[in-house]
């Protein structure tokens, strides 16, 4: 059986059940694969309060112990807080970015590290229904946006899908790369970022190489870590995009498709 050493895991939609919770199988299996000397890594859009709880509950806190956030943008040692790679982008492109909400009329947030900056030129934005519960956010018209805020790791668009769709298709800025993370989500990220990117920054910093690594997903932006890594599984909800290129195909999240599969692969 190939050795793998590092289990890397979508959030939203893939580990998580439909109402942001994890299933006990699921905390069972992976705290087992845990202790075995396997790395369990979450590998989220979320920013870094986002998986703070999730790791803590599956007891991902040790040292040794790696979360990747912002879609790659950002990874991190759990228990010190080292900083293994960081992609920040750079102000003139938020300024770019936020005049792209200008150019669709819709509300855009910036989101850093620890907290939000909500841009309310154009409405109340929708991005808290979908942000981890407890990120701070900070709400400003783009002419009062502090100079000095804290170094953006991506901008956000939270609207219903068929917004999403035309934004999808019409935005180009720069400098950034488009993906989304769910139906009612667009993130802008620095350009060239991507989960992928933060997952070999890791795996390099571990001495790992490419088939020591197995990822779940469902997503857009799951796309280039399921065509990295050695072995990638799709859940049975993920969209047709992503299931046409997993190496495999699990059950739902609804149905512990990602206990299910590890329980099988690692006979459990």
């Amino acid at each position: 059986m190939q050795q793998f050493k590092l289990l890397a895991f979508d959030l939203d939609h893939t580990l998580l059940k439909e109402d942001g919770t994890l299933a006990e199988p699921t905390i069972q299996v992976l705290k087992t694969l845990h202790e075995s000397g396997i790395k369990i890594v979450l590998c989220s859009g979320r920013p870094v309060p986002g998986l703070t709880h999730l790791n803590a509950q599956l007891g991902l806190t040790q040292p040794g112990d790696y979360s990747v956030y912002f879609n790659g943008g950002l990874v991190k040692e759990n228990a010190t807080g080292e900083t293994i790679f960081s992609q920040t982008m750079p102000e003139p492109v938020v300024q770019d970015v936020i005049r792209v909400g200008d150019q669709f009329q819709v509300p855009i947030d910036l989101v850093s590290a620890n907290a939000v900056y909500a841009i309310t030129d154009h409405g109340e934005s929708r991005y808290p229904l979908v942000a981890p519960h407890g990120m701070p956010f900070m709400f400003y018209p783009s002419n009062e946006l502090p100079a000095d805020h804290a170094p953006v790791y991506k901008c956000a668009v939270a609207a219903q899908p068929t917004v999403v769709d035309q934004l999808q298709n019409g935005v180009h800025v720069d400098g950034v790369s488009v993906t989304r993370s769910r139906r009612e989500l667009l993130e802008l990220m620095p350009a060239g970022i991507n989960k992928r990117v933060g997952l070999e920054h890791l795996i390099k910093h571990l001495g790992y190489g490419v088939e020591n690594l197995m990822v779940f997903g469902d997503e857009e932006n799951d796309r280039e870590m399921m065509l990295f890594a050695g072995l990638s599984i799709a859940v049975g909800n993920a969209i047709p995009a992503i299931k046409s290129i997993a190496d495999r195909v699990t059950d739902t999240n609804e149905e512990n498709g990602v206990a299910n599969f590890l329980k099988k692969y690692f006979y459990l």
